[in-house]
């Protein structure tokens, strides 16, 4: 289990501190180690599980991430920044829907779209954010524990997902 831990550090660390590493590759990183060490987390609900876990995580990363944008930026700045993340959200949840809507037989697939969608649009809104943020301020000390709260974050939800995998197993 250390190990796991370990291996979600390390795709986070590389994520916010080495220069030149692509942010959105994490994307997806913790659902797909979720989906590996769970039983069911390889059915079409296990997967959506997995997946509702990352996003949570990674609108946590946002909301956070565009409340301290909010705070820093210079007024005039702010409505842009309200109306910008308005628009972003009727943008997604549109983009979602249309994507799902063309799964008409399987609602179970259609939800494993939606929340696929979600994953990513939440995701790469997060980092866009967090790059309007670095533009307002260097990144601060503040800024960068908030990016490690996101780790913090994963590693517990993978500690939740291995000890559900337990649980099953020991019912079965």
């Amino acid at each position: 289990m250390a190990a796991w831990g370990r291996v979600v550090a390390s795709a986070w660390s590389f994520a916010t501190k080495l220069a030149g590493h692509e942010p959105a590759s994490c994307i997806n990183y913790v659902t797909e180690l979720c989906s590996f060490e769970s039983d069911d987390g390889r059915s079409q609900l296990g997967l959506i599980d997995c997946a509702n876990r990352e996003v949570s995580v990674w609108e946590n990363r946002l909301n956070t991430t565009y409340a301290a944008l909010v705070a820093k930026a210079a007024p005039k700045a702010r409505d842009g920044y309200r109306n910008m993340q308005r628009a972003w959200i009727a943008y997604r949840d549109a983009r979602c829907k249309a994507e799902a809507s063309a799964e008409t037989i399987n609602s179970d697939r259609q939800s494993k779209i939606i929340v696929s969608c979600e994953l990513d649009a939440t995701a790469r809104q997060a980092l866009i954010l967090d790059d309007e943020l670095s533009d307002i301020s260097p990144r601060s000390g503040q800024h960068a524990a908030e990016g490690m709260n996101v780790q913090a974050a994963c590693d517990g939800e993978l500690h939740q997902c291995r000890s559900r995998k337990s649980t099953i197993k020991d019912a079965a």
